[in-house]
């Protein structure tokens, strides 16, 4: 069985009334649960529902310390899907780096101990960033997933692939069913993190992007998803 990690975007549990919206949430899961069939999964949440950077600056934060919160949302995201898994019978563990240990909600993180639970049937959940400022979720995704040896990253978001420009600016968009990481990065196409296709390239790790929909259809039916690879 193939183990992948899923990047999962905030815009996936919040609603335009609600930072977390429990009918969202409940969709997201029955989604997951239904890939968990297939797969053995790990997953990093972005927080942006809880906190930004590129939109708090009127607060004259200092970046690390924006950065900082932006990574204490990632833990109220997880936990709260976490939990929402479990109340369906299936195991779940949060993970944090080491140094943020002072906090009931989560795990020390060890490659080791997180790669035997996924083995044993457990969804892992990687939080906090890298535990670093100036990263981001993407980049923390494509980390933990080569840590955990996942066999690909799939970010779920609200765009259906990677396209040549914004589909929501350009209704003539051009959506890649196949596209490289060297292309991705030559023609800076933002559907992920710069950073996070570097890394991935460096360690031919595949990206999938897709929509909440088609993840559904992950691993089956690749129309409805771009695929990154070397």
């Amino acid at each position: 069985m193939q183990t992948i990690m899923l990047k999962l975007s905030w815009e996936l549990i919040q609603s335009d009334s609600h930072m977390f919206d429990h009918h969202k949430i409940l969709a997201l899961t029955e989604k997951i649960i239904d890939l968990y069939q297939r797969f053995r999964l790990a997953i990093v949440m972005g927080a942006w529902n809880i906190w930004r950077f590129k939109t708090m600056t009127q607060l004259h934060l200092p970046r690390e310390t924006s950065d900082a919160l932006g990574m204490l949302g990632t833990i109220y995201n997880a936990n709260i899907l976490a939990q929402y898994i479990r109340d369906q019978g299936i195991p779940t563990t949060v993970y944090t780096p080491q140094h943020f240990t002072t906090i009931p909600l989560s795990n020390d993180f060890c490659a080791h101990t997180a790669r035997h639970r996924i083995a044993q049937g457990e969804i892992v959940f990687c939080a906090w960033w890298t535990g670093n400022p100036y990263c981001t979720t993407d980049l923390a995704a494509v980390l933990r997933a080569l840590e955990l040896g996942c066999d690909m990253v799939v970010k779920v978001t609200t765009v259906d692939g990677v396209y040549d420009s914004d589909p929501r600016i350009n209704p003539h968009a051009r959506r890649y069913d196949y596209i490289s990481h060297t292309d991705v990065l030559h023609q800076k196409l933002m559907v992920m993190d710069q950073s996070a296709f570097g890394m991935a390239s460096e360690n031919n790790l595949p990206i999938a992007v897709c929509n909440s929909e088609a993840m559904m259809h992950v691993g089956t039916d690749r129309r409805q998803w771009t695929i990154v690879r070397s």
